[in-house]
């Protein structure tokens, strides 16, 4: 936000290219974001609530391609509440909601790319086409490669994998987007920025990434399990329900779950091992959404397998699943507002505090921010040289160095 201030959005998108980072992309929609900030703070509000609604409608159309491409039959209003529970399910079921959904910076980079990933399977595997829709996969795969270097060679890799065994037309569109998405990608690595952001990064090894891909694996299952495993229990027989409508319409075997298993399973760890690998640390959650994405994948493929397998009551499984998943959602409201309204007062208060003081004191220390709940927290800490302290220092234009009390 200060470097907006100064350079305008274009110059900004420029400074991160040269000195921090190439992912051009979303560098330069994350200056449009806070441009727009500084107009209204009511965009904030909105940017999480376009996050949602985007991601449930490129959901649909995903779940609405692959209805017609493989002639299941199910009516406009199936497919959307379909799209609306997976949104929902793999809202809940990834820890770190604020850094995945609710963190501006990194919305452009990670969420975005997962959602506009989905976007191009669509088009991929739309039977009709418009020049709208070769408008949008291109640009689509264009902003991936400049916005997220792992999530792009995860597209990548699938694309050429599925190049293999599509047929000739979706061949065509899978190479115009591979080609536009190496593209931007081929742009975002030459930066020089990259340089200086390995500077600040320890030194990469194969073996290091490996481990730090391990302990990833198992951070993904143990943080937040319990809303995890609650959000798989609430939302399971949604997916369940949707097997027994699919039961007479196509068929599923044991093989194919299992294919479609490893499948998953083998992508999840080269996206996790990409960023742990470049970071030489444990991938932040914001890293994992893909992840987390197709985690989703194989419990929505799970839940569908046994609707289609075993006789399960219709009746039961609606009722049960609608009373779980509105207590779910009551249960996260009624004991995040608290905690939310909490934070923000005081991290509203520090701002404040921050704007109307003049002091020669170096470095002026601040009490700590209680717990964000499931937003991103803003604290800074007890290092003035951390990122987040001199982030605060540069955005509010201050004049003097801020820690966090011990």
């Amino acid at each position: 936000m200060g470097l907006l201030r100064t350079h305008g959005i274009g110059g900004c998108a420029k400074d991160f290219y040269y000195g921090a980072s190439g992912r051009w992309a979303a560098n330069f929609m994350l200056g449009v974001i806070y441009f727009s900030e500084f107009r209204s703070f009511t965009v904030l509000a909105l940017f999480s609530i376009f996050n949602l609604s985007a991601f449930i409608f490129v959901s649909h159309l995903l779940f609405s391609a692959l209805d017609r491409k493989f002639s299941l039959g199910f009516s406009r209003m199936n497919v959307f509440a379909l799209a609306w529970t997976f949104t929902m399910f793999l809202f809940f079921l990834a820890p770190g909601t604020g850094e995945i959904w609710f963190w501006t910076n990194s919305a452009p980079q990670y969420l975005w790319s997962v959602m506009l990933g989905l976007l191009i399977a669509s088009l991929i595997l739309k039977e009709k086409r418009g020049p709208a829709d070769h408008v949008l996969l291109a640009l689509s795969s264009l902003y991936i490669g400049g916005a997220s270097e792992s999530f792009a060679a995860v597209y990548l890799l699938a694309g050429v994998m599925g190049f293999f065994f599509a047929n000739v037309k979706v061949k065509q569109r899978v190479l115009l987007a591979m080609l536009l998405m190496l593209t931007g990608f081929s742009i975002n690595l030459l930066a020089p920025g990259n340089a200086v952001r390995a500077s600040w990064l320890p030194e990469k090894s194969l073996g290091t990434g490996m481990e730090m891909t391990a302990k990833a694996v198992y951070h993904l299952f143990a943080d937040g399990w319990m809303t995890s495993l609650a959000s798989v229990v609430c939302f399971l027989p949604v997916f369940i329900l949707f097997g027994i409508e699919m039961k007479s319409r196509t068929s599923v075997n044991t093989r194919s779950l299992w294919k479609i298993f490893f499948t998953l399973t083998f992508f999840s760890l080269v996206s996790l091992f990409l960023p742990s690998y470049f970071v030489s640390d444990v991938a932040p959650k914001r890293a994992c959404e893909l992840a987390y994405l197709l985690i989703a994948f194989f419990i929505l493929t799970c839940g569908v397998f046994m609707g289609m397998k075993y006789g399960l009551s219709k009746a039961v499984l609606k009722y049960s699943s609608a009373a779980a998943i509105l207590l779910l959602i009551g249960a996260k409201a009624f004991t995040q507002a608290p905690i939310v309204m909490k934070y923000t007062e005081a991290a509203d208060a520090r701002i404040e505090q921050l704007k109307n003081t003049n002091t020669d004191k170096e470095p002026l220390e601040l009490s700590p921010l209680p717990s964000s709940g499931m937003l991103y927290s803003a604290e800074i800490t007890a290092d003035t040289t951390h990122w987040t302290n001199r982030h605060l220092k540069f955005g509010l234009g201050l004049k003097f160095h801020v820690v966090k009390k011990p």
